[in-house]
């Protein structure tokens, strides 16, 4: 029908079907108790999307999968999700080179039990042209330990810009990301990233980027992590010019309710135009942009570093001065500016 299939049924009846005529391009496998795929699997010469997730594909099946990858040269769109497949259990730099697929475009491995950062190294490896990596639901640990761990096999930055030349999505959603330092030394060279889910981690800090990391980046989700206050956390963004959707629900931060979290989020940044999956039209964000100027002293603890940038371009934009005594307390470290109560007596 079309070269389109979803087959559901025994094994043998799926290689009947895929012997015919070859003329399958979509094929999906999921959830058939698949152990082994390079046997049966290689009559799919036409297929440019397979889905292999909930099977019972293994470690071993690792180098079955890059053998499989480079027999199907039209193959495009690869889905492993929920196979107990963990990490790379070889050395698989000459075996990466051997056998490398410079097709496939799209890879899914969430929940897939992977924990070593040199497994998503390996892919790279194997992959290099891939322009979407989904990982979600793994152990990936990336902090500032595992990073230099891995790098102790040579530069990590300049392997993952080499090997990953085209990636724009990358989903390293509910895995053990606590560092974003770890994760900008890790992949904030690759120059075509655009989509960055780190959702569900344990990132409290968003420290100020370095230069020429996430040059590209469009669409950012921290959702779900432990960032608890704008001045270490999120202010730091304004400083991705790309950067025009973030979701950040569910941390500590989000304490003022979903419609005065979105005003403090547009008078802190000023690119965004999409904030928690709802779009920000033009009168909201100049709405949220003068009172935040005019209530410095409710959403802002001091005014300095890129705060004090983004309240001069406001400043200029509308020709609203901020609050003077506010800002002179800020840089004297005195008292902030309180309400103070008189009785006549």
């Amino acid at each position: 029908t079309g070269g389109r299939a979803v087959v559901r049924g025994d094994v043998e009846r799926i290689i009947e079907l895929l012997n015919e005529d070859g003329a399958l391009e979509v094929a999906g496998l999921a959830s058939l108790n698949i152990s082994s795929v390079c046997d049966q699997l290689q009559f799919l010469r036409n297929v440019r999307e397979l889905d292999l997730s909930d099977n019972l594909l293994s470690e071993r099946s690792w180098s079955e999968v890059l053998q499989l990858c480079s027999s199907l040269t039209s193959l495009r769109v690869l889905n492993l999700s929920n196979n107990r497949i963990g990490d790379v259990p070889f050395n698989s730099e000459g075996y990466c080179s051997h056998y490398r697929n410079t097709a496939l475009t799209t890879l899914a491995l969430n929940g897939c039990m992977i924990a070593d950062v040199g497994t998503l190294r390996w892919v790279g490896s194997a992959f290099p042209d891939l322009e979407e990596l989904y990982m979600y639901d793994n152990r990936i640990c990336v902090d500032s330990v595992a990073v230099a761990l891995d790098a102790s096999s040579g530069p990590v930055t300049a392997m993952h810009a080499l090997a990953f030349q085209r990636l724009e999505v990358l989903d390293l959603g509910q895995n053990e990301v606590v560092s974003w330092a770890a994760v900008e030394t890790l992949i904030g060279g690759l120059s075509c990233l655009r989509v960055l889910s780190l959702e569900g981690n344990g990132i409290d800090e968003l420290p100020m980027p370095g230069d020429g990391v996430f040059l590209a980046l469009e669409h950012l989700n921290i959702a779900r992590n432990k960032v608890a206050d704008w001045d270490r956390g999120m202010q730091n963004l304004q400083y991705l010019n790309s950067l025009v959707e973030l979701r950040f629900s569910d941390n500590p931060v989000c304490s003022e309710g979903r419609d005065l979290d979105r005003l403090v989020a547009l008078g802190r940044l000023g690119n965004l135009k999409w904030i928690n999956g709802s779009d920000v039209a033009a009168a909201e964000r100049r709405d949220s942009e003068l009172a935040f100027l005019r209530n410095l002293e409710r959403y802002a603890a001091t005014v300095a570093g890129p705060l004090e940038e983004r309240i001069t371009a406001l400043e200029r934009a509308y020709g609203v001065p901020r609050n003077a005594a506010l800002l002179g307390a800020a840089r004297s470290g005195g008292p902030s500016l309180d309400l103070v109560e008189f009785t006549l007596v």
